[in-house]
């Protein structure tokens, strides 16, 4: 007998252990989160392009922090003092269920906000 299927499903988190001074270097989609649970860890994200060169900025991340990539690509966590960090991609974040003029809405809002201007 088959089971119902459900159309839409809560994807469920990758889990990434750390030991002290490991790194972990993976793949991810645009939109996935990244929650660290415990310990603390330097997120290389995806190089991104400006102008005509790739650029990429770290950022550390510690206990409760959660962060979500902006783009697909591999990045790399590492931790000196070791680190859980649970990864969930989040399918509806992804650029497909959202209409494309509050995509365009959002990137200027993360601009601003980069530049330290808050509207609403």
């Amino acid at each position: 007998m088959a089971k119902p299927s459900s159309a839409h499903q809560t994807p469920q988190p990758t889990d990434v252990s750390l030991a002290p001074g490991q790194s972990f270097h993976g793949y991810v989609s645009q939109g996935t989160v990244l929650h660290v649970g415990q310990g603390r860890v330097v997120l290389t994200p995806a190089s991104r392009w400006l102008a005509d060169s790739a650029w990429r900025t770290d950022v550390s991340l510690t206990a409760g922090h959660v962060y979500v990539t902006e783009t697909g690509g591999w990045i790399t966590l590492a931790s000196d003092v070791g680190a859980r960090v649970a990864c969930r991609e989040e399918v509806a974040a992804s650029p497909s269920s959202v209409a494309p003029g509050r995509q365009l809405a959002g990137r200027l809002e993360r601009l601003f906000w980069r530049f330290g201007l808050h509207f609403r």
